[in-house]
């Protein structure tokens, strides 16, 4: 049978990736619900993303009840220092971190509940993350915690170089702990 172009085919479709880009490199959904109207939706949204130096941080992020994420991190190529900050009230380990380093050649993920923020630094140049993320975005819900809180007293294995503008304005534990 001959090739036939993709547009004459009932069914498939080809569908741009809406990406947004800055100094740090690229974060882009693979998949969101909303982009698939004609399909049967599903619970959860798939992102990559690129940060192109070392030294590339993005987060600590989360969403306050009841739009908690839950998500499922991969890193794709690179290598990441990833840390989770426990923010359940009820939780023992309230207002603790851990960390876990992920990378290309150490096939782990690392499964992150509600109610937990989560940040990845990059400690490779051109390293690729991907999210899986199980709950529905809400900007009113979503925050940031400053990933250099005293309180926290996180131990980043190498020096922050780059962050987005609204991950530098990140609350401090205190003020967070205030909405939760």
């Amino acid at each position: 049978m001959p090739e036939i172009p993709l547009s004459l085919m009932s069914g498939p479709t080809l569908t741009p990736l809406r990406t947004q880009s800055d100094s740090r490199g690229y974060f882009s959904k693979i998949f969101d619900d909303a982009s698939f109207k004609h399909e049967e939706t599903l619970p959860f949204s798939i992102a990559i993303s690129k940060n192109e130096l070392k030294g590339t941080l993005r987060g600590l992020h989360f969403q306050l009840s009841p739009f908690g994420e839950k998500k499922l991190i991969t890193c794709l190529e690179g290598s990441i220092f990833d840390v989770i900050v426990d923010l359940r009230p009820d939780s023992s380990n309230f207002g603790n971190w851990a960390c876990a380093e992920l990378s290309s050649n150490n096939p782990h993920q690392l499964h992150i509940p509600a109610g937990f923020a989560h940040g990845c630094l990059a400690l490779r140049d051109s390293t690729i993350v991907s999210y899986l993320i199980w709950g529905k975005y809400s900007p009113e819900h979503s925050r940031r915690l400053a990933h250099d809180d005293p309180f926290l007293d996180i131990r980043w294995p190498i020096p922050v170089i780059q962050m987005s503008p609204q991950d530098a304005a990140a609350a401090s534990f205190a003020e967070i702990k205030k909405e939760l």
